[in-house]
Parts: C-alpha cells; structure tokens; sequence
C-alpha cells in the first residue's frame, strides 16, 4: 500500500457493543487509500476480540495494557499516524459511506483549510436530532476560543497541524 492520505484514529474503550459497526462504517468508506489506527486502551470487555476479529491490511491494532483515558490514547495515536489528514472516529459511532471522500476532496480543491466540518445526526429512540455547525470562518474563530466547534468524528483536520504541537487537551477551558 502506498502512504495512506488520510490516518483514521479510533480509540476503543469497554465498547463491545457498538465497536464492530463503527470498525465496518470506516471500512465501507468510498474513499480507500487510508491507514485505520484503532487503540484498545485497556478494555476489560470482549472489545479486543471484536477489534481483532477483522483482517484489513488497513488497520493498524495498538493496545494500552491499562486505562490510560481519552486524551493520553488519542495523543498517543497521533504519533502513529502517516497520513495528511487526520479523521478521527469514536468506537460508538457510524461513519456515513462517502463522508471520508467528500472530506478529502475538499481539503484538496482548498490547500488554505486546516480543518473541514459537517453536520452530524443523532439517533435516539423515538427519533434523530440533526446538529449543525457554523460554515463561516468569523464564527468558528469565535466557538474555536472555548474548544473545538465540531464533534469529534465529524471533522478531518491537516497533519500540519501536529507539527505545530497541536495535541489533545485534557481541560478544555484552560482560562
């Protein structure tokens, strides 16, 4: 395989439920040329054995032997990733077929972006509920000063950014 473009990073924590889904959303993708770094970061449930279930020459398996949480696992992850993009998906969600495509041709056609967003949808019982984010760039300055303005999965940003030492905070309101 080529260098991948994009590096996906899943961490997986006690997910055993949701985690084989989220793993074959990320698989279906239109978009192939990808490297898919998942992270047990120290289940106690079947999470593993799910995980490691699939054989795609595109997954790359890592494994905390404890908990390390969230932010340690995805910092640690980072490290790992090849790609010029970076998409990150949580172990509980599912990834819409063609979202990885339209992402990378966008960030392609706009060499100026770092980060591009969407849209995500929540389904609930008795229903979905559809959040949106800001498309303008005045506005997301404005969210950006209090944390991220997307939801995690739901944007892909560029590689540069690390080289810049952006990394994961564990406070997400450092004033």
């Amino acid at each position: 395989m080529k260098d991948p473009l994009v590096s996906v990073l899943m961490p997986a924590y006690n997910c055993e439920e949701f985690v084989e889904n989220s793993i074959k959303g990320i698989l279906a993708q239109g978009y192939e040329n990808f490297e898919f770094i998942i992270i047990n970061d120290g289940s106690t449930d079947s999470t593993k054995n799910k995980i490691r279930s699939f054989s795609d020459r595109r997954i790359k398996y890592l494994e905390n032997t404890a908990n390390r949480g969230l932010v340690a696992t995805l910092n640690l992850g980072l490290g790992y990733c090849k790609g010029e993009y970076i998409l990150r998906a949580d172990a509980d969600d599912f990834a819409y077929p063609y979202i990885m495509e339209n992402f990378v041709r966008f960030m392609e056609t706009h060499p100026d972006h770092v980060v591009c967003g969407a849209n995500i949808r929540i389904r609930y019982a008795d229903g979905c509920k559809v959040f949106k984010y800001p498309a303008d760039n005045d506005t997301l300055r404005v969210y950006s000063l209090d944390g991220c303005p997307f939801s995690s999965h739901t944007f892909i940003r560029r590689s540069t950014l690390l080289r810049h030492g952006l990394r994961y905070r564990d406070d997400p309101h450092p004033l």
